[in-house]
């Protein structure tokens, strides 16, 4: 059975922290060994591990956000077992700020423009940029999170982000304005209609609303949202049908009782009109 990429890292991270070599990890997981060596180099990159150095061995140990990332995916691996269990992602999670005081640069990689210098880093798997000009500003891209629920994600993007934010602002003396939630993210929801439409139609885009996707490997479908409320719409959609159904089932029962109750009253009157009014509330089909 194919995997998810966050899943595959995880199994791959966990087992590298353990010691074990790419060889070793491609053989267990049964992968190609670039694919092992692709997500290690990827996980460096995001500051999920760090390598050091023990004679001429290379030792990858995971960082406290690769702990988070592994924990995260081991609990997402839980849920998937159960088959109807929902997936959320929260990608390109953006916030920005504006920067009230700084008392030095940071000595990030510096991109120089006409009238102001922005400076990139990643930290912690979060991707910072510095504008520093007449109106300086920061951005933080959260990285990817994943759980059963929008909130869940929402709430481990911001707290990557703070954690960052407070690092910062410890280092470099940054004071920044209030932080905000910045446009372009994109929620995900693993939908099994949206694998059944991509199949038969690729990739479909709905105007002003979003994506239907089934992404390799695992090839779940999924739903990306452009806007967050048409994502928490569509989460709150299954406890809505239910109140409906059950809120119909309640005047279907109770019309067949106000039925049954007119057919008596007509027949103590002896009209000879004993016959239901109501002969048969319609069924769900």
């Amino acid at each position: 059975m194919s995997r998810n990429s966050s899943l595959l890292r995880a199994e791959i991270l966990e087992m590298a922290n353990r010691g074990d070599s790419p060889g070793a990890i491609a053989r267990s997981l049964n992968v190609a060994v670039q694919r092992v060596s692709y997500h290690i180099n990827t996980a460096l990159d995001l500051a999920l591990v760090e390598r050091s150095q023990e004679g001429k061995k290379n030792n990858i140990r995971l960082t406290d956000a690769g702990v988070n990332f592994v924990a995260s995916q081991k609990k997402i691996a839980g849920l998937l077992k159960f088959g109807n269990a929902r997936v959320v992602r929260l990608e390109n999670a953006r916030y920005n700020a504006t920067i009230q005081k700084m008392d030095h640069v940071p000595p990030w990689h510096a991109k120089r423009m006409r009238n102001w210098t922005q400076y990139e880093e990643t930290i912690d798997g979060v991707y910072v940029t510095l504008n520093y000009g007449t109106n300086p500003s920061i951005d933080f891209v959260a990285p990817p999170a994943e759980s059963s629920g929008l909130i869940d994600c929402l709430l481990k993007s911001n707290m990557a982000v703070f954690k960052v934010v407070l690092k910062i602002q410890n280092e470099y003396g940054l004071v920044l304005s209030e932080l905000h939630f910045g446009k372009g993210s994109e929620w995900s929801v693993s939908d099994t209609f949206a694998r059944g439409i991509t199949q038969n139609f690729g990739q479909v885009t709905v105007t002003d609303v979003g994506k239907f996707n089934a992404s390799p490997p695992n090839r779940w479908g999924e739903i990306e949202f452009f806007d967050l409320d048409d994502a928490v719409q569509y989460m709150r959609m299954p406890r809505l049908l239910a109140i409906i159904e059950e809120r119909t089932n309640s005047i279907r029962a109770e019309m067949v009782y106000l039925g049954e109750k007119i057919s008596r009253i007509l027949e103590e009157r002896g009209t000879g009109a004993h016959s239901n009014v109501i002969q048969e509330m319609p069924s769900d089909g």
